[in-house]
């Protein structure tokens, strides 16, 4: 302020000169940034919601629960992982006809009749004709029913879009739909529309957190995700995975596991048309229940057992039984020759371990293996401190890497 002012102003009249100087500087543009302000004050946008506005929900009165007990929402992303070739297609088709019924299947229950966008790259027509009409069949719907399923799925078969251009392709598919709004859409295989590398976490993240998620969260949908496990002789060892770790059976980056709401795995079983279906991540919400009727987050699921028929079903009696046989005999020393991808590999202790951790162990467990396995005669260590299969075992797979 000037000197003249200073002196001949009282005290009052200052700070009201100060104030008024104050209310009329304009805040700096685009200062501390680079690029567009409004696309930096888009990308900004967000509320901030006080904790005490957050109310209880009550079981079933979340306008956004899509499968029973919030198991998967609308703006979120259920993965579906399993080996190639043991049917997640039909097995995501028989999902997706039974919700659109208002049908539970397998346990894993709509809170209504969901119509469902199915986005593949992998099935043609035939193919495609050859699961619905074995799901159908299965099902043993009448005519009326069927028409009543089939009415809520639509199918998209493209192989051309991938990376930034699969939201804009769900948009559109969504602007078309004149009829009951989507309340799901699957992506059927995500390899073919992810357009980079799998295992890169900046990739997949960029994907599905930055990509896929904004696009699901304006459009109020959610999301299925069918996946690959890694390559089947491998995802064998995978049978020692426990709890938590079973929700990482998908190929690639962690990331795939960690940005979806919920997880379900095809994992394949010592008998060849059953295979467990487990649900590790919030997997306790779809209340499954044991034979001895105690919680679960798996059960075993079966082909059909008429020859040609693609449908699937729950395991009976004989079957579960029969499975948890051939896994109680499978040994320890077994499963540490597994580790083994062919009878002539050799390891030091630092390599065993390596192996049994990217194999899914944990590096606790690899250690004891690496101390019992010479004593009950697995494999040898010798002198230069290399450990090799003794000729009693053998791995159940021989991989090629």
């Amino acid at each position: 302020m000037p000197d003249n002012l200073n002196t001949t102003l009282s005290e009052e009249q200052k700070n009201a000169v100060i104030r008024l100087i104050a209310e009329n500087i304009e805040e700096p543009q685009n200062f501390g940034h680079q690029g567009n302000p409004s696309e930096k004050q888009k990308a900004l946008n967000f509320q901030v919601v006080n904790a005490a506005k957050i109310k209880p929900i009550s079981p079933g009165s979340d306008e956004n629960e899509l499968l029973a007990n919030r198991f998967l929402c609308r703006q979120g992303i259920l993965l579906l992982a399993g080996p190639t070739g043991i049917g997640k297609s039909s097995f995501i088709m028989q999902c997706a006809l039974s919700w659109g019924l208002g049908q539970g299947c397998f346990g894993i229950n709509p809170t209504n009749e969901l119509k469902t966008l199915l986005i593949q790259a992998e099935n043609d027509e035939g193919d495609l004709a050859e699961e619905i009409a074995g799901v159908l069949k299965g099902m043993g719907l009448s005519r009326r029913k069927a028409a009543e399923a089939l009415k809520r799925v639509d199918i998209i078969s493209i192989s051309t879009v991938t990376g930034s251009d699969v939201p804009e392709l769900i948009r559109k598919a969504v602007s078309r739909n004149s009829g009951q709004p989507y309340d799901i859409v699957i992506i059927d295989p995500v390899f073919s529309y992810l357009g980079g590398d799998a295992s890169a976490q900046e990739t997949v993240s960029h994907f599905l957190r930055n990509t896929l998620l904004p696009c699901l969260i304006e459009l109020k949908i959610g999301c299925i995700l069918v996946h690959h496990t890694n390559k089947p002789p491998r995802a064998k060892d995978k049978d020692m995975w426990q709890g938590a770790e079973l929700a990482y059976l998908g190929a690639g980056s962690a990331e795939w596991a960690n940005a979806a709401r919920a997880v379900l795995g095809i994992k394949v079983t010592p008998s060849p048309a059953v295979f467990e279906l487990v649900a590790p991540k919030r997997g306790n919400r779809l209340g499954w229940q044991d034979p001895q009727g105690y919680p679960t987050i798996k059960k075993l699921i079966a082909h059909s057992r008429k020859p040609g028929e693609i449908f699937w079903r729950e395991a009976d009696e004989d079957e579960i039984i029969s499975v948890a046989q051939e896994k109680a005999n499978k040994t320890v020393e077994q499963k540490i020759a597994n580790l083994w991808n062919n009878e002539n590999e050799e390891f030091t202790r630092k390599e065993f371990i390596a192996r049994a951790e990217q194999r899914g162990i944990k590096k606790s467990s690899a250690y004891e293996h690496w101390k019992k396995g010479p004593i009950k005669g697995v494999f040898t260590v010798s002198k230069k401190g290399k450990a090799k299969l003794s000729s009693k075992y053998r791995p159940e797979a021989i991989i090629s890497e």
